[in-house]
């Protein structure tokens, strides 16, 4: 039975404006609600008697009163402005915990929004309406775009982003019922009853190119062009048609139960644009039967098929023959083709179930995000070792992300006590369980499933780690296959690590900044990476003994040994961190104190001792911070003068919180949106303390005598379904 999902949408317009955005979320988002989710929409219009959903009105104001405003980054349109006065009423409003979606197709304030929230938060699915610039743009605020999934409006979107997130190929629709072929009342629209009708339905900007579909139009004689919209070149466009068709031509702004009419009045339909994401009017003129004159590119021919009249829009005399040709080209034949298109493709009520089944796969926990890759041949030179212990789900999505690729896969189990070693021999893995005879580490399995690699398969001469709880992208492997081949002096390569559910916490999020390192020559390169054999083997493989910190501690023995490391600019690991809960997080900190500090007390070469800026920075701000205040007010009283002490402390305790604001800056330059740098900047400095504890539990097992021990901070992931223990 399909999941009942409680969906949000979220745009300035809705309920307010009659644009193909807030169109073709009004549409989807009453479908929806006939489909049986909990949907609510928040706009800034009145609500409908008639409406499916729940309405919730946060008041903005319009764009058109920003037109003359200046432009600044993050506010560089009048758009922009209406969003801001728009997103200010989402923060009153919109409480995260209440939705499962919230789906956006605006930017940089609602994508802000809906993946801000220290809990965990609805999964935030984009919509390309508008384009798709403020996702491929990594420049200024655009860096800090990122989204749960994409809902593509047309193929070409698709392609570019189908490899970083989570994509659905969905044009936008249009309800043929009410969009019809028929016969206009022209005198009900001001129309001349006489004589050819075109019509453009479009906003009056310059993307849209409206004043060259009226240059080109002005050229049929007899012709009466009719521009249905609005936009901030509203006076241009007017002085130039008036001019140049005088008496043949208006410009309407309609509600939306008067389009379908206006349509029915016209005989040819004309769109200027060059670049469109997926324009309703297309749908619409369809649905009605007009031919459509439009500008030929991927889109349109995707789009029309072979229902349109396609020209090179920037020839204004081409696009004049075109409309010419098409104004005689109404014949039932090609009405009742254009039509089967529309019922075919381009239906609402289609469009939303594909919208219900993207929705409802993105918020299935066994879903992964990661694309099929059917062309992959299996590497035989490379083996992967996947590490895990009481992974469940996690492990089958790993395995399964490797299956097949290399020539073979050893999984190491350490001591699970669900179904994880069942699930890794019906995949095909080849199984060493681990016996409690020595400590259960990273290092340990690591090593073990080295040796067995090369005992089934004596050919290898590469190595992938993975950790259980990661998926392994489609092209990483021969990607980093090449990258060894290209230098022999290379011992490994890695790349981006990614977290699967950023969305369920801030955490997750954090994580997610943590793992994005800087490319190119790096000191260390994460448990998933691939090695070179002769390299690992020269250096002795990892350290048994360390408890966490055993990958830069062996590639310290590499670097010192004259190999050479590599991070590259490529998709490698979606990792499932799962940790939602501040104690976790604390643990997980706990446990990289702990580490950090067995291998700073152990390991040297070559005067390099590993984790020694952290470890002393844990000190300095778990203990030498407090003190300083401590001291700072003390000193004060000691003199006399106490309010001089008093001042003295607050200056001391103010390095915190400026240290946070550094940490926070830093995290924005790299790219995480202002709520993911601020938490990142508060926890970054708890994390000391934490830090700190790790340190004293080293210090004191060391003194007991105590070996080091494995501090575990996840849950256990569910079993597949079916499993038993």
């Amino acid at each position: 039975m399909p999941r009942r999902l409680r969906i949000a949408f979220a745009l300035p317009g809705l309920h307010r404006v009659v644009r193909g955005a807030e169109t073709a979320f009004e549409q989807i988002a009453a479908r929806l609600a006939l489909l049986g989710h909990q949907v609510t929409v928040f706009g800034s219009g009145p609500p409908r008697p008639d409406q499916l959903y729940r309405f919730a009105r946060i008041p903005c104001i319009p764009r058109e009163f920003f037109e003359r405003w200046p432009k600044f980054p993050c506010l560089r349109s009048h758009y922009a402005w209406e969003e801001l006065t728009f997103s200010a009423g989402m923060l009153l409003r919109f409480r995260p915990r209440d939705f499962d979606v919230a789906i956006a197709c605006s930017y940089p304030f609602l994508n802000w929004i809906l993946r801000s929230g220290l809990g965990e938060i609805p999964k935030h699915v984009f919509v390309t309406e508008n384009g798709d610039w403020m996702v491929q743009n990594r420049a200024a605020e655009y860096r800090f775009f990122d989204c749960d999934g994409l809902v593509c409006t047309n193929p070409q979107y698709f392609a570019r982003h189908a490899q970083r997130y989570p994509c659905v190929l969905i044009p936008n629709g249009v309800d043929p019922d009410l969009f019809s072929p028929g016969q206009g009342n022209r005198t009900a629209y001001g129309l001349p009853a006489h004589g050819p009708v075109a019509l453009m339905v479009s906003a009056l900007i310059p993307s849209k190119r409206v004043i060259e579909g009226v240059r080109a139009a002005a050229k049929i004689p007899g012709l009466f062009l009719v521009v249905a919209g609005d936009g901030e070149r509203r006076q241009e466009v007017d002085e130039d048609a008036h001019r140049l068709l005088p008496g043949r031509y208006l410009r309407l702004r309609l509600p939306r139960r008067a389009m379908p009419g206006l349509y029915r009045c016209a005989d040819v339909f004309l769109h200027m644009s060059r670049d469109e994401a997926s324009a309703n009017a297309y749908m619409e003129a369809l649905a009605t039967g007009l031919p459509i004159v439009t500008h030929d590119w991927e889109v349109t021919r995707w789009t029309l098929e072979d229902c349109g009249f396609l020209v090179n829009c920037a020839d204004e005399q081409a696009t004049t023959a075109a409309l010419a040709r098409a104004i005689e080209e109404k014949s039932p034949e090609m009405i009742s083709r254009r039509r089967q298109l529309v019922q075919r493709r381009f239906a609402w009520s289609s469009i939303a179930e594909s919208y219900s089944n993207f929705l409802e796969d993105l918020c299935d926990p066994t879903f992964s995000p990661v694309p099929t890759d059917l062309s992959a041949e299996k590497l035989q030179d490379v083996g992967v070792v996947v590490i895990g212990r009481n992974e469940g789900r996690r492990l089958v999505r790993c395995l399964e992300s490797a299956q097949g690729k290399a020539a073979a896969m050893v999984y190491v189990d350490s001591a699970s006590d669900d179904s994880s070693v069942a699930s890794a021999e019906r995949i095909g893995a080849d199984v060493l369980q681990l016996d409690a005879s020595a400590p259960f580490t990273a290092a340990r399995a690591r090593n073990a499933g080295v040796e067995r690699l090369k005992a089934l398969a004596p050919g290898v001469e590469y190595v992938q780690f993975l950790d259980g709880d990661c998926e392994l992208r489609p092209s990483w492997l021969g990607r980093a296959r090449r990258e060894l081949d290209a230098d022999a002096k290379l011992a490994a390569v890695c790349g981006r690590r990614r977290e699967r559910f950023p969305h369920r916490s801030i955490y997750n999020r954090l994580m997610d900044l943590e793992w994005d390192t800087p490319i190119g020559p790096a000191k260390s390169v994460g448990g998933d990476a691939m090695f070179r054999l002769q390299a690992f083997d020269s250096a002795g493989g990892f350290d048994a003994s360390v408890m966490a910190g055993e990958e830069p501690q062996l590639c310290l023995r590499l670097r010192h040994s004259q190999w050479q490391l590599l991070r590259v600019d490529a998709e490698m690991t979606l990792h499932d961190a799962a940790i939602t809960r501040f104690g976790q997080w604390w643990r997980r900190q706990v446990r990289g104190g702990y580490g950090a500090m067995d291998v700073y007390r152990r390991f040297e070469i070559g005067g390099e001792r590993l984790f020694a800026k952290p470890t002393r920075s844990a000190l300095m701000w778990a203990v030498g911070w407090p003190a300083a205040v401590i001291a700072a007010g003390s000193i004060g009283l000691a003199i006399g003068q106490p309010a001089a002490g008093r001042f003295a402390a607050a200056i001391v305790f103010l390095a915190l919180p400026m240290q946070m604001a550094r940490l926070s800056l830093r995290a924005l330059a790299r790219g995480a949106p202002p709520p993911a740098a601020l938490a990142y900047g508060a926890l970054t400095m708890l994390a000391k303390w934490a830090w700190f504890w790790g340190r004293i539990q080293y210090r004191r097992g060391q003194a007991r005598g105590e070996r080091s021990q494995l501090i575990e901070y996840k849950r256990p992931s569910p079993r597949p379904a079916g499993a038993v223990r």
